[in-house]
């Protein structure tokens, strides 16, 4: 009986032990689980973007969302009373910016630039300066350097939020030491002074244009023979940039295209040459002739780029497409007009030079 009863008691023992160790293992987790669930700023439980669910889901990120809100609470205790509501709003401002996020890594670095901008909220002069090149730097008054922005130092730089990288800094150009003294001597730049060179080459290639239709109303050149004269040579550019997309439309390289397309406007352009010289010989005429023919094209091409690149809304859009369409008859007409026998050859008769 005396054997039974030890044996019975160490049994007890060694379950109640059993069971200490399993109550004190199981309290641990849950004290583990119960600090790891509320080491946040907010309520995981209601996370509702991919910020806020990727914190809660790690461990490392859920410490230093910790940090910041404990290093917003010191700015807001530390800095005046005037200047809480401004702690407050780059805090808020911050949050936008790492919600916004769609990277861990960009998670990371938004905190630790808002450590480091909270870090600098009610600072002393001095302890945490930022840093600025020596050649954009200048004096600014104790009480200016004593307040900080309203907003952030870190929005200063303008991370990329998807990448977490921050872009190029823009220094800060004092307005006192803005103009050197080689700018003061020059004076302000025009930039209309760069596009004068261009006005003038439009302004004299219209009027020696205007010269050559006017020669050519004379009857002492000719800048077209007839309707398919015209139709060539205006068709020269467009079959090439054609030939260019067909090419690539088949999927060759684009060497193989960019040469059809000079393929294609070579042979044109030497029909082109040919026919003006049958028309004008070889005299000044010809040169002029042919000087109108390559005006017409380019002016044609340049105002239908204006008119058909432009438009920032749909009814813009459309009301210069309207006006494209109007400007490509008008230059039908005018061809026509200028033509000197306003009926088409037959393109066999072209080509020989019988039209």
């Amino acid at each position: 009986m005396n054997r039974t009863d030890d044996t019975t008691k160490y049994s007890w023992k060694s379950n109640m032990r059993r069971l200490m160790k399993g109550i004190a293992v199981l309290s641990a987790w849950l004290a583990t689980s119960i600090s790891t669930a509320e080491a946040t700023s907010f309520d995981c439980t209601k996370a509702q973007n991919f910020a806020e669910m990727t914190i809660c889901s790690s461990p490392a990120l859920q410490r230093a969302d910790e940090d910041v809100n404990s290093a917003y609470v010191k700015a807001v205790d530390r800095v005046p009373d005037n200047q809480k509501a401004d702690v407050r709003q780059s805090q808020r401002s911050w949050l936008k910016r790492r919600n916004a996020c769609t990277t861990t890594s960009c998670i990371s670095v938004a905190m630790t630039e808002q450590l480091r901008t909270l870090a600098h909220w009610g600072a002393e002069p001095g302890a945490a300066p930022v840093a600025k090149p020596a050649a954009f730097t200048s004096p600014v008054p104790a009480a200016a350097r004593q307040a900080p922005k309203a907003i952030s130092p870190a929005t200063q730089e303008e991370f990329d939020i998807n990448r977490g990288a921050p872009s190029a800094v823009i220094p800060e150009v004092h307005p006192a030491t803005a103009l050197t003294s080689e700018t003061a001597e020059q004076g302000p730049a025009h930039p209309t002074q760069d596009m004068r060179p261009f006005k003038i080459a439009l302004v004299a290639m219209v009027a020696l244009l205007l010269v050559c239709i006017w020669l050519h109303s004379r009857g002492s050149m000719v800048i077209y023979s007839d309707l398919t004269d015209a139709l060539w040579t205006t068709l020269t550019p467009v079959l090439a940039i054609g030939a260019f997309f067909l090419a690539r439309w088949l999927e060759l390289s684009e060497a193989v295209a960019g040469w059809s397309a000079l393929a294609v406007f070579s042979l044109m352009s030497l029909q082109v040459l040919i026919q003006t010289f049958r028309s004008n010989g070889f005299s000044p005429y010809f040169i002029l002739a042919l000087y109108a023919k390559i005006a017409l094209f380019i002016l044609f091409f340049f105002l239908m780029a204006l008119l058909l690149l432009g438009g920032y809304t749909k009814a813009d859009r459309r009301r210069r497409r309207s006006w494209a369409v109007a400007a490509a008859a008008l230059f039908a007409f005018f061809t026509a007009w200028m033509c000197r026998n306003r009926s088409f050859s037959h393109i066999d008769d072209y080509l020989a030079g019988r039209a």
